[in-house]
């Protein structure tokens, strides 16, 4: 049983660790995605305004519009990924979930086997001799009367005996 509990936590650490992982590499795409988009709002910018001054001089040439839609496919595949990586992270939350209730259950059995182990290791620990009425006879002496009243003296007279 603790062997399984052991293991059930270096997964879970295991797991923790990936997921930290997972997240690390989510916002550096995050990052990356909007740097692109950036990129693109100010292409798209710099587009309009050469099309307000002039439609010949505004024409893009070949090279650039190969440029634009390459960055658009970039930023489309980075946008998969993302949500695939979203994806993932949603099925390990729910892993560690389950495995934290998994934990619960067990953590909960094994309070009740203690529970029911105790129980026995009472009722195996009382004995059935009878205690000897002897061994709990106490011999009392009777007190002087001339001491009875001298308050220290009488300490004295229990602490001595």
């Amino acid at each position: 049983m603790e062997l399984a509990v052991e293991q059930h936590c270096e997964e879970k650490s295991k797991v923790q660790t990936k997921m930290e992982n997972v997240m690390q590499e989510n916002d550096r795409l995050l990052t990356q995605a909007l740097s692109v988009k950036i990129i693109n709002i100010v292409v798209r910018d710099n587009v309009k305004s050469k099309d307000t001054l002039s439609s010949n001089a505004s024409a893009l040439t070949f090279a650039e519009l190969f440029e634009i839609n390459e960055l658009k496919a970039k930023v489309q595949a980075k946008d998969t990924v993302i949500l695939n990586l979203k994806e993932k992270l949603n099925s390990f939350n729910g892993d560690v979930k389950d495995r934290d209730e998994k934990v619960l259950v067990i953590t909960t059995l094994k309070e009740q086997l203690d529970k029911i182990k105790g129980k026995t290791v009472i009722t195996e620990a009382v004995s059935l001799n009878s205690i000897n009425p002897k061994l709990l006879k106490v011999d009392v002496t009777p007190v002087v009367l001339k001491l009875r009243k001298n308050r220290m003296a009488h300490l004295d007279y229990i602490r001595h005996t």
